[in-house]
């Protein structure tokens, strides 16, 4: 996926610190918003599919880890990035059990922003990857194309779906033109 194809959220009650956030990101190729509200970005996450949410913690109204609950709940597979100029460990800790992907002390360094969106992005990649692999697995391999609908062959689709998880090597043995293949 090229880096237009991201489409990143940028949410901070401070205008300023979105704005140059937005455009580091920019420079990188992103497609990216700007909101200064957790209010404003819900509305935005109802209307766009992004890929990516960075957040400030601490903002009136809802805040960022509340923000990071709602956006997960809309866009489960979403990314979210937090960033507090009141960072502690423990809230980087619950940060990241609640869902989040990274936590960015500040002031803000554009260059290590600029990494870490690139980590989840390479993250996400390999994420699509996988699924579409399964995909192509599950395609090949599975057992939509499979015709026949007779009670032996549903107890012999039954048991490969057993032991399908297995390293365990099966002979099905019948007459030819049966379907064994």
């Amino acid at each position: 996926m090229k880096n237009e194809d991201i489409k990143i959220l940028v949410v901070d009650d401070e205008a300023d610190h979105a704005a140059a956030v937005v455009e580091a990101l920019r420079r990188e190729g992103y497609a990216c918003d700007m909101v200064t509200s957790g209010e404003e970005a819900v509305t935005k996450l109802d209307e766009t599919s992004y890929d990516i949410v960075i957040t400030d913690v601490k903002m009136k109204g809802i805040d960022g880890l509340q923000l990071l609950h709602l956006a997960k709940k809309r866009i489960p597979d979403i990314e979210v990035i937090m960033m507090s100029a009141y960072g502690t460990l423990e809230s980087a800790v619950e940060a990241m059990r609640k869902g989040a992907a990274d936590y960015i002390q500040k002031p803000l360094n554009l260059g290590d922003i600029r990494v870490r969106v690139a980590k989840v992005v390479d993250r996400q990649g390999v994420g699509r990857d996988n699924i579409e692999l399964q995909k192509q697995l599950d395609k090949r391999y599975g057992f939509a194309d499979i015709v026949g609908n007779a009670e032996r062959m549903n107890r012999v689709f039954e048991i490969v779906q057993q032991i399908s998880g297995t390293d365990v090597t099966v002979l099905i043995q019948g007459e030819s033109g049966t379907g064994k293949e």
